[in-house]
């Protein structure tokens, strides 16, 4: 019911139902249909043709003057949660052993905070950034080992 007031309120704004029609991209029947649908289901008369022009009846205006204002703020509700696909938003919770800190992930991460000024980060810098993986978006950790050739191994942990 609600895309057929969201029409409605179309149709009082642009005084009819073949612009209305354009600008919600259905058809003129499909449109009239609706029109014929939210008046039955209000049970009255909510718009009058005159010289091919809709004017809105008193019923009609009220229903226009109530839900034009609702329509405005969805549609700028969809506006900003198609801006998260624009740009990210949110906090970001990082540890990080300091030899990634210092050498792999400040430049990256500085650049990326430029580029979304949404986005906000905690940066944890431990030895044991393994230890914060719970309370943690990401963890970048580094874990060297020797085993009994001599040679050193190294095993990069990334958990999201």
């Amino acid at each position: 019911m609600l895309d057929k007031m969201a029409f409605f309120v179309e149709v009082v704004k642009a005084g009819s139902i073949s612009s209305a029609a354009r600008k919600q991209d259905i058809s003129v029947s499909a449109g009239s249909r609706w029109l014929q649908d939210l008046e039955q289901h209000f049970g009255m008369e909510l718009y009058r043709r005159s010289n091919r022009l809709l004017t809105p009846t008193p019923a009609g205006q009220k229903l226009f003057d109530e839900f034009s204002p609702l329509l405005a703020s969805a549609e700028r509700l969809t506006e900003e949660m198609f801006g998260f696909l624009k740009h990210d938003k949110g906090h970001l919770n990082i540890a990080v052993t300091p030899a990634y800190a210092n050498h792999l992930l400040m430049e990256p991460l500085s650049r990326y905070l430029e580029g979304n000024p949404g986005v906000t980060a905690s940066l944890t810098v431990t030895s044991y950034a393994l230890d914060y993986a719970a309370d943690s978006d990401l963890v970048i950790s580094a874990v060297a080992r020797y085993q009994a050739t001599g040679k050193k191994i190294f095993t990069l942990f990334a958990a999201s």
